[in-house]
């Protein structure tokens, strides 16, 4: 604390005293090898980071329910009411998922989750509306069978059908229920497999009652061009992309359907992709994956691991965690950039806002 008091009156940045939001991955298996996943994909972002995740525990690893519990309390006690259940791999392959879901929720704190959709059924659908989840994050990368079959790295087209005749229930039960949660948000990742589906992407996301439909660019990924070819858009795709998300803006606006197109065009324009602004939100996220290890939101640098610390908190106020915080605070503050980052340089801060946004209803 007594690094942070000094972080305060040195360098003149308020220092909040919990993390703004907390993402959590209750399992890092996943059913599913989208092409673009640094963790799952079949292709290797990062050379020997599979192997790391492998060496680490990762591949197999269950976060187990009491230490899920006492991080959760951990969390409460210093003021996180955020709680985002979604880091590594699909949170609906843990068989505790809908225990931990309500403990959250019993604590008074907001809780999203971020899901391919392929685990859910209208049994599970109508269960998260009942214990009141706030989101639910779709991660759908698609607008047809085939190219959700290809981009997912399936390669079964019937999965698409599924989950979107399962999404559409969630409208249904919140009628019948009287509810307003959980918020739908529909996400894309625009790949050359699927941009030419964006205006598609937009009146599926209306025709399932999404609040939102966003989409987050994948054009760069610092030298592993050659082997990413497939998914990564040539200049070319960029400029045809451009008109397409033009098209469906309009589409989107027509529909009344939140989305985030103008800042994806101004990317595209600005070839701001290329490198990534810190921002004050990733300053105070965190997040903990399923085996225990704690990283800041967005960046590769571990922090420690909760198994082997008290608590979170002491991972949170260590003098190392609150430097490197303090060191973003800076770079934040001068709008400098950061260019190390070993894979694709997505700024996923915006994104955040507008999640955190839909909470406060």
């Amino acid at each position: 604390m007594i690094v942070a008091l000094k972080d305060n009156l040195v360098y003149g940045t308020p220092f909040l005293p919990a993390p703004r939001a907390v993402a959590i991955g209750p399992a890092y298996q996943c059913n599913f090898r989208c092409l673009f996943c640094i963790e799952h994909s079949s292709l290797e972002f990062q050379p020997g980071y599979h192997y790391q995740k492998e060496k680490r525990g990762y591949l197999q690893s269950l976060l187990g329910l009491s230490l899920f519990k006492k991080t959760i309390d951990d969390l409460f006690d210093i003021g996180v009411r955020f709680i985002m259940l979604c880091d590594g791999g699909e949170p609906f392959l843990h068989p505790d998922i809908f225990t931990m879901i309500e403990y959250v929720k019993s604590k008074g704190m907001k809780c999203w989750i971020a899901s391919n959709g392929s685990v859910l059924d209208e049994g599970k659908i109508r269960r998260l509306v009942e214990i009141k989840l706030d989101l639910l994050h779709i991660s759908l990368n698609a607008a047809s069978p085939s190219v959700h079959a290809r981009v997912h790295g399936t390669g079964n087209q019937n999965y698409f059908d599924a989950i979107v005749a399962n999404v559409e229930s969630l409208h249904r039960y919140k009628e019948l229920l009287g509810a307003k949660t959980p918020v739908l948000y529909i996400n894309n990742v625009i790949t050359k497999s699927n941009y030419l589906e964006v205006k598609e992407m937009i009146r599926l996301g209306a025709r399932l009652h999404a609040t939102t439909v966003a989409f987050e660019t994948f054009f760069y990924c610092k030298g592993r061009e050659s082997l990413l070819k497939d998914i990564i858009l040539s200049a070319e795709d960029r400029h045809a992309l451009q008109q397409l998300l033009l098209e469906a803006s309009l589409e989107a606006h027509k529909l009344r359907l939140c989305n985030n197109i103008n800042q994806i065009l101004l990317r595209l324009r600005t070839q701001a992709q290329l490198t990534f602004q810190i921002q004050n939100p990733l300053i105070y996220r965190c997040d903990m994956q399923a085996n225990g290890d704690v990283y800041p939101y967005f960046f590769p640098t571990r922090m420690g691991n909760v198994t082997q610390h008290s608590s979170f908190c002491e991972i949170w106020y260590s003098v190392p965690f609150i430097r490197f915080r303090r060191r973003l605070q800076r770079m934040a503050r001068h709008k400098q950039t950061y260019e190390g980052y070993p894979y694709c340089l997505r700024c996923k801060a915006g994104e955040l806002d507008r999640k955190l946004c839909y909470l406060h209803y």
